[in-house]
């Protein structure tokens, strides 16, 4: 359970100490800086924002430098907005990103989670990669190390174009973009050999309906070669001057009615859905970490109707929860008893 979180010139946060218990909800107006606490969580284990483009604008404008502390485990942060650095220590000793991510495990829900359904592959790509980089640190890197040979091979598609290099300088970059997209779509596919099997079942326990499905879309099917397909696809890739073809062009469907949903969803329906993806989050999690995650929970209670935010309610179940919310109306009056209820207004005081 994450116990202690600590700001230091995080966005609007100066100084922050805040003692988070097993339950806690943050109540104050809109702008009180409640989502930027539960980014700063979300930082700590994941290393990088779902909101912030840069990690620059995660500095307060009247500071250079930002940190964020957190205990059990103890994990900390700082970074630097000019020139650009950032460190991250756990347990007092300085780690890579991709070798602190797993430390601390969250599940995030807020209000742009419907996008899950109705928003593009990159956003979807972007759940599997959060997810999937919790439970392995191999996926993580290979991540990074495929961003990285990307580029790289996108800059000789481009001077192979122009006529300033050979075709024969893209063997490397194209081994080591098999090398890595090998270890990501193993972890996709044993992801998906869980959740595909574990969705239905979801849906139907959050909604008395059985008509839901999830679909792994793959770039290239398990059964045939990367290798091959890049040369196949050389032509394409050489007149755009980009890859077409790989981990970076995977999607995943939500299947209603047999349907793709993103064309037939209610938005009710798209919020059932998420909601299903993220309780089938929480279990891969829980049995692949061996403890459970910590629920973030943006300001979603005043986007549900009342049976939708009992659903999310039976989904809290027994992990520590942190949620926000600008009105305690929004929330169960049962909920309500067993939560710390933390007035954002009050810490600035």
């Amino acid at each position: 359970m994450l116990s202690q979180i600590n700001l230091s010139n995080f966005r609007n946060w100066p100084s922050l100490d805040l003692s988070l218990t097993e339950r806690s909800i943050l109540i104050g107006p809109n702008g009180a800086g409640k989502t930027n606490i539960l980014e700063a969580i979300y930082l700590l284990a994941v290393t990088r924002s779902w909101r912030a483009k840069s990690d620059r604008d995660l500095v307060g404008w009247q500071a250079d430098v930002c940190r964020i502390v957190g205990s059990n485990p103890a994990i900390e942060m700082a970074i630097q907005r000019e020139p650009y650095l950032k460190r991250i220590k756990i347990d007092g000793l300085e780690k890579k990103a991709t070798e602190a991510i797993g430390h601390l495990v969250i599940v995030l829900f807020e209000p742009r989670s419907v996008d899950l359904v109705t928003g593009a592959p990159s956003i979807r790509r972007r759940f599997l990669d959060v997810l999937l980089a919790q439970v392995n640190q191999n996926y993580a890197k290979s991540l990074v190390e495929l961003q990285l040979v990307l580029r790289q091979r996108n800059h000789l598609l481009r001077r192979i174009a122009a006529g300033q290099s050979q075709a024969s300088e893209v063997k490397f970059w194209n081994q080591e973009l098999v090398r890595n997209a090998e270890i990501i779509w193993q972890a996709r596919r044993d992801f998906f050999v869980v959740a595909e099997d574990l969705f239905p079942s979801v849906y139907q326990e959050l909604t008395g309906q059985n008509i839901a499905k999830l679909k792994y879309e793959p770039s290239i099917p398990a059964e045939h070669s990367y290798e091959e397909r890049l040369e196949e696809h050389w032509n394409q890739d050489v007149d755009s001057g980009s890859t077409s073809i790989g981990p970076h062009r995977d999607d995943f469907d939500f299947i209603l009615h047999g349907f793709d949903a993103s064309g037939v969803a209610s938005q009710g329906e798209a919020r059932s859905l998420v909601l299903s993806l993220k309780k089938a989050e929480i279990k891969y999690l829980s049995s692949n970490m061996g403890k459970d995650p910590i629920l973030l929970l943006d300001d979603i209670f005043s986007e549900l109707d009342a049976s939708r935010r009992a659903r999310i309610e039976s989904i809290i179940d027994n992990h520590q929860a942190i949620i926000t919310t600008t009105d305690l109306e929004h929330l169960d009056p049962h909920l309500r008893e067993s939560f710390n209820i933390v007035e954002i207004e009050k810490l600035k005081e």
